[in-house]
């Protein structure tokens, strides 16, 4: 389990805007992994890794899927139903071009009370990789997840930092952002940077 003044030094060199985020996601992971009993728990990360993610759960059992186009998310072939406990999307669902689709293959490779951790962008600049198609409001991703049987999105931004990446067009780390004076972890319901779902099968 990854202790908190290691955390801090994860998230220093993150991505501002993902700062709250990766913190409320490693508190999930302590609670929902790492406070419970698992037989032989699989979890399985899709669309590539910053290994942060990874670095929360610090298990063996924890596998990274080769990228796109080597594993589609529209079609999981080579992954069985019911495998796996915990599936995780990191800034991915924007970059599928069906997330409909993407989602119900999650579903199926998922065992019953497994978990999806997703997160997603909002307001930030357009990035191809090798496309960017969507961005999902929290209402949106409710949709999105409602084949789920527990859902619980969550989103943080301000205008501040909102208007700072719009004007630096980077991708700033929390200590450069801190160095220049903008590091604000007030969160503005209607100018949020990320969301972030945790989605129940």
């Amino acid at each position: 389990m990854l202790d908190e003044a290691t955390l801090n030094e994860y998230l220093e060199q993150s991505q501002f805007i993902r700062y709250v985020m990766y913190r409320d996601i490693w508190q999930f992971v302590n609670k929902e992994f790492h406070g419970r009993r698992w037989v032989n728990p699989r979890m399985v990360e899709f669309g590539g890794s910053n290994t942060l993610i990874k670095a929360f759960f610090s298990h063996s059992g924890y596998e990274i899927a080769a990228n796109y186009p080597e594993v589609d998310l529209l079609e999981l072939k080579g992954y069985a139903d019911n495998t796996y406990d915990f599936a995780v999307l990191d800034q991915v669902l924007e970059h599928v071009e069906d997330p409909v689709k993407a989602l119900k293959e999650i579903h199926r490779v998922l065992k019953k009370n497994g978990w999806l951790i997703c997160t997603t962008p909002f307001l930030i600049q357009i990035h191809n990789y090798p496309s960017d198609y969507w961005r999902f409001t929290k209402e949106g991703m409710k949709k999105l997840l409602k084949n789920f049987s527990e859902v619980k999105v969550q989103s943080w931004g301000n205008r501040k930092t909102v208007i700072y990446h719009l004007q630096c067009n980077g991708w700033p780390t929390a200590r450069e952002i801190r160095a220049q004076g903008y590091f604000d972890l007030t969160n503005e319901e209607d100018y949020p940077c990320v969301l972030w779902s945790y989605a129940k099968k």
